[in-house]
C-alpha cells in the first residue's frame, strides 16, 4: 500500500491536536468503537501544503468516517 501524499496520519487524538488549530472532538457515540486511523488533510489537489488553519481531519471507524474542520466565518456566526 502506498502512502497518500494528501494526508498525514496521526497516531492518536492527542497527536492530531498538534497538527491542527482546533481541538478535534471524539464524540461520545464512538466510545467502544475501534478507531482505525486519523488522516489529516495537509496538501491540496496540486500537492501544495495546506496552511494549518485550513486543515481538516477524518476519524476512520471502519463503518463510517467522522470529518472535522475549523469553522468558517459564516458557520461561526450562524445561530440556530
Amino acid at each position: 500500500m502506498t502512502k497518500n501524499p494528501y494526508f498525514e496520519t496521526a497516531s492518536s487524538w492527542k497527536a492530531a491536536r498538534a497538527k491542527l488549530t482546533f481541538q478535534p472532538r471524539e464524540p461520545g457515540y464512538t466510545v467502544g468503537l475501534p478507531l482505525h486511523s486519523i488522516p489529516i488533510h495537509v496538501r491540496d489537489h496540486k500537492l501544495r501544503e495546506i496552511l494549518i488553519n485550513d486543515r481538516t481531519l477524518e476519524g476512520h471507524y471502519g463503518g463510517f468516517v467522522l470529518s472535522q474542520a475549523r469553522k468558517g466565518t459564516d458557520e461561526s456566526s450562524l445561530s440556530l
